[in-house]
């Protein structure tokens, strides 16, 4: 029993016994999601991206007219996962 649970700690949380930390074993989350819409991830991946200050404004600028286009190609409802070259190539 004592050993079961010593060793779930060692598993789970990562318990260092030596040094008395424990590290929270957190897993990877995406962000930008498969199932995210194409504007969607987009613009997360906008926000994520460290940029200089003139990038960023061209990029802001850009995103408005993409998602104008993707509503008249009525791309505005497919998942990211879903996008693919051929889909680009018209802008």
């Amino acid at each position: 029993m004592i050993i079961e649970q010593g060793l779930s700690r060692l598993k789970n949380k990562a318990d260092n016994p030596i040094t008395n930390k424990n590290t929270e074993i957190v897993s990877p989350q995406m962000e930008i999601e498969p199932s995210n819409s194409f504007i969607d991830a987009l613009t997360m991946a906008e926000k994520r991206i460290s940029v200089s200050a003139s990038t960023r404004r061209d990029l802001k600028s850009l995103l408005k007219y993409v998602a104008k286009a993707v509503d008249q190609l009525k791309y505005a409802d497919l998942p990211i996962s879903i996008i693919s070259r051929k889909h680009l190539k018209c802008f």
